[in-house]
């Protein structure tokens, strides 16, 4: 395909997910079942759930997508304070000199 029709593509998808999400926001305000909502507006429950489907799977791959552009920083220590004592140790200090040192805080 060309540039265009994937921009045409892409607009038409946004606008029938942007659809989507008013009927599933009208339907969860309504009070009303789902069953009963579907009813009133000319929808069949199973297509309402499998829009409903289709809303949340691209929602938790946008997540998944954000998260792994994300690039969090790398501790570069273990951090202990106790009041106004901070204590730092490498990332790969002993769970014995961790405790130690614990025990040493706890006591001041």
């Amino acid at each position: 395909m060309n540039s265009i029709t994937d921009e045409i593509v892409a607009i038409k998808t946004e606008v029938r997910e942007r659809n989507w999400k008013e009927q599933s926001l009208e339907c969860q305000q309504s009070g009303l079942s789902v069953k009963e909502w579907c009813r009133q507006n000319g929808i069949h429950p199973s297509t309402y759930y499998a829009r409903l489907r289709k809303l949340r799977e691209k929602v938790c791959h946008d997540i998944v997508a954000i998260q792994s552009e994300v690039q969090l920083p790398q501790p570069s220590e273990i951090k202990i304070t106790s009041g106004e004592i901070v204590v730092s140790l490498p990332l790969k200090a002993s769970t014995e000199t961790i405790s130690t040192v614990l025990k040493a805080l706890k006591t001041c």
